[in-house]
This record gives structure tokens, sequence and C-alpha cells, in this order.
């Protein structure tokens, strides 16, 4: 989201990858079967909602902001 701020002043997107990095090498060296199911299950799950979507329009909220 764009408006989005970090409060945290070292804030980068690294960091983040960092973490993702670190947290799948932790899952798959615990249990690489398991944790291989449950990204399948993730990646099943993100393409479902993917192509199922959304069927309905909801409008803008920003143009309900001049009325209020």
């Amino acid at each position: 989201e764009p408006s989005w701020r970090p409060r945290f002043r070292f804030y980068h997107w690294l960091l983040s990858l960092l973490g993702v990095i670190v947290c799948m090498a932790i899952m798959l060296i615990s249990s690489w079967y398991i944790a291989l199911i449950s990204l399948a299950i993730g990646v099943i799950v993100y393409i479902y909602i993917w192509y199922a979507g959304d069927k309905k329009e909801w409008g803008e909220g920003l143009r309900v902001l001049p009325v209020s």
C-alpha cells in the first residue's frame, strides 16, 4: 500500500526478504516434506483466489469521503 509508512527507522525491503528466506530455510530444515506440502497448499490457495477473484464491483471508497 503506498500510504504505508513504517515506524521502524531501519526498515528496508531486503530485511523483509531476508526474514522470508530464513523462515523458509528453517521450515525446510526442520521437516522438508511438510514444508513442501504447506507451500504447495499456499500456492494452490493463491492461484484459486487469483482466478476466482472478486465477482462484484464494490465501487470506490474515496468517492464517499467528500460526502461525510
